[in-house]
């Protein structure tokens, strides 16, 4: 079994935060699915690494939902999934206050990891919520949040 090392980028989209502010515990946007995090369908790995820049300047602290099947949550309001899709929770990733920047802020969680993970069915991918600890001002575009994943697949 090799193991490679892969790096993903991740680029959130359909934020609908350009006239509306989060508070707590909101949703920011709606499921994010990601394909390739293992070389073969129903494969493993681990995440090594996850980056968060807000280009918007206004995200605290929030918490990353790993899931190995998709989800239905909402843009902008309460985190509060299904008893079906709670059950298909992976990993909560907490990413701390993000460093401001200047014009941008950025945060890592890698000092919690690596979370293992197995990709569900005949698929690579996994699946992610992004929900925020704190209430935030309004972003100023659509895809001012990015996600990087730093990856070892397994299998």
């Amino acid at each position: 079994m090799a193991i490679t090392d892969v790096e993903l980028n991740i680029v959130s989209d359909g934020l609908t935060t350009a006239t509306t502010a989060y508070t707590a515990g909101d949703c920011l946007d709606n499921v994010h699915t990601a394909t390739g995090f293992a070389s073969a369908n129903g494969g493993t790995g681990l995440i090594t690494n996850v980056t968060l820049i807000d280009d918007g300047d206004v995200l605290g602290a929030t918490t990353l939902y790993v899931f190995n099947a998709t989800v239905s949550v909402t843009d902008n309001a309460a985190f509060a999934p299904s008893d079906t899709d709670a059950g298909n929770i992976l990993h909560e990733i907490n990413i701390p206050w993000p460093a401001d920047l200047g014009s941008n802020r950025m945060a890592q969680a890698l000092k919690d990891g690596p979370w293992p993970f197995k990709c569900g069915g005949s698929t690579t991918a996994l699946f992610f919520v992004l929900v925020t600890r704190s209430a935030n001002a309004v972003f100023a575009a659509v895809d001012d949040i990015h996600l990087r994943f730093d990856v070892t697949q397994t299998s």
